[in-house]
């Protein structure tokens, strides 16, 4: 079941087992945005629409809402009451492509990047990170993204890949790491700074009055998490630091998709090491958007 905020403060919920979108306001009123509670697929309005399964959910900054539709293999888009299909089609798959063309298999996790792009992990693939040029806004807490901003004069563009490049060092040098995250039996060493200044979920998880946030200085304190595979945090890790999707640049029109894999994290007691796939990221990735 995937939550996300909507832009009047109301919360949104993949409600799964019922195959509908539903909303919560602060008042605690609880109603049906699309789909009826049978499972299927069709495009439409309000309970016309169907959907499989609906797993994940994202909010742009103009309240378009984006749904991973994990058993339709689709990512379908609503705007108002009216819900189209953005990429995918019943053909389970791996294809990179536009619109119907592109193929998932089993979309479970969808975030948005500051370029308004989707962030799409599959149930089947999670050592691949899907990119879909979706054309949508940023969302409202990224603040406003001046299309300026983007393009970056070539001294500023350098020093910020040096700077990327400095912090990527960090992940493949564990001496100064002051934690170590644990997924699936897998270590991390990593930097609390880093991570809280990075991601909202980390700088919550070390500042909140759990046991995470008590940990010691004189060596590195294991924070054991659940809900993403280690390969694809390996790469969330490593996004965390350098900001980098591992495959350069992508291409395409809205609803076009493609995959990457990727390579290095760090590894406690042995520098680098090399990875096992690529990731996702509610923002990364699995709920630590």
């Amino acid at each position: 079941m995937g939550l996300a905020l909507d832009t009047d403060g109301s919360l949104l919920v993949a409600d799964s087992s019922n195959h509908a979108i539903r909303r919560v306001t602060m008042a605690g009123a609880v109603s049906t945005v699309v789909g009826n509670g049978e499972p299927g697929f069709a495009d439409g309005s309000g309970a016309a629409a169907r959907f499989f399964f609906p797993i994940d959910i994202v909010v742009d900054g103009e309240g378009t809402i984006v749904v991973a539709d994990c058993n339709n293999h689709r990512l379908r888009k609503i705007v108002g009451d009216e819900v189209t299909t953005l990429a995918g089609s019943s053909e389970a798959g791996i294809a990179d492509g536009t619109g119907a063309g592109a193929r998932f298999n089993k979309p479970v996790c969808v975030a948005l990047d500051e370029r308004g792009r989707l962030l799409v992990i599959e149930g089947d693939r999670v050592d691949t990170l899907r990119v879909v040029e979706a054309s949508l806004a940023p969302p409202l807490w990224m603040g406003l993204v001046e299309e300026a901003a983007l393009v970056l004069p070539d001294e500023a563009m350098l020093s910020v890949l040096a700077l990327a490049q400095n912090y990527g060092k960090l992940v493949e040098d564990c001496e100064l790491a002051d934690v170590v995250l644990v997924v699936e039996g897998q270590r991390f060493p990593a930097h609390r700074a880093v991570l809280a200044a990075q991601s909202e979920y980390f700088r919550g998880l070390f500042l909140s009055g759990m046991q995470e946030a008590r940990m010691e200085l004189s060596e590195p304190h294991e924070v054991k998490l659940g809900g993403v595979s280690a390969a694809a945090f390996g790469v969330l890790l490593r996004n965390l630091y350098t900001a980098e999707l591992p495959d350069g640049e992508d291409s395409g029109g809205a609803g076009a998709a493609k995959g990457v894999n990727v390579g290095k994290g760090c590894r406690e007691g042995g520098g680098s090491g090399e990875g096992q796939g690529g990731v996702g990221g509610k923002g990364a990735a699995g709920g630590m958007r």
